[in-house]
């Protein structure tokens, strides 16, 4: 009964300090996100560069490691846990313990954001061959620096080259080339096919396009063949509807020839 006490008032006093956050900016952000993870004894902590005009995560526990965003929402929901942390949770939604990775391996990030797939192999000491594609212009200036080596190309992908709509929603990391129900702005971006700008064998193709994952496929082309693994965020974000693309991605990869390996 106590556990359970000190659980829900430990839960509640997190969603106050958070609705307190969220409502401040910059040095005074910091500030107080670092107070809140001292006494909460965590070792991440944030920083605010005054001349970047963004923030950056450090933790002892990774000397030398920053990670930089540049929304305060972006800091608070990516790193409060901590950035060796945040690295698991990520490994563990896109089922990456399960898969046995080598160094020189290819893993191609479509929807990169700010880089976190790369921090979970980085920490691993895994030497991949990295492949990132961002489109979100504040988004891709973070996912450069942060993934220290590979490859970050600011284009969208699709089914077909060309110019289109980009809504950008970056606090919420729910950018998309499909117009969702909320965002901040739009930008035009070109787009691509990504059979163009891949060669050989990938090991792990990453999906997440906020809805736009079934045009990602179809743009593969005959690429598809050349990748083992398959894993994707196949929410409800499709649109102004909020569908899922569950259904259509996996009709789509078992009709050629994927198998399903896990699921959640």
């Amino acid at each position: 009964m106590l556990r359970k006490y000190i659980r829900f008032h430990a839960n509640g006093f997190e969603q106050i300090v958070m609705s307190l956050l969220l409502r401040t900016n910059r040095r005074v952000f910091c500030w107080i996100f670092n107070l809140w993870m001292k006494i909460s004894r965590k070792d991440v902590r944030f920083v605010y560069s005054k001349h970047e005009l963004r923030y950056y995560a450090i933790a002892k526990s990774l000397p030398g490691r920053k990670v930089f965003f540049k929304h305060e929402r972006q800091g608070v929901v990516n790193y409060r846990q901590g950035l060796s942390e945040r690295a698991n949770s990520i490994g563990k939604t896109y089922f990456l313990e399960g898969l046995q990775f080598n160094d020189g391996d290819v893993i191609v990030d479509c929807g990169a954001n700010l880089g976190d797939l790369k921090l979970w192999f980085d920490i691993r000491g895994i030497n991949i061959s990295y492949i990132a594609f961002e489109p979100s212009p504040e988004e891709f200036g973070c996912l450069q620096d942060n993934i220290r080596t590979g490859v970050a190309k600011s284009v969208g992908l699709w089914n077909k080259e060309g110019s289109f709509e980009f809504f950008v929603s970056s606090q919420k990391a729910d950018s998309s080339l499909i117009k969702p129900k909320h965002y901040e702005r739009v930008i035009k971006i070109p787009t691509i096919r990504l059979e163009d700008t891949i060669e050989g064998p990938v090991k792990l193709l990453k999906l997440e396009a906020e809805g736009g994952e079934p045009e990602i496929l179809e743009g593969l082309g005959e690429r598809l063949a050349d990748v083992h693994f398959i894993t994707a965020d196949l929410g409800y974000e499709r649109g102004t509807l909020e569908e899922s693309t569950l259904v259509p991605v996996v009709n789509f990869l078992l009709k050629r020839g994927f198998s399903i390996r896990a699921i959640s």
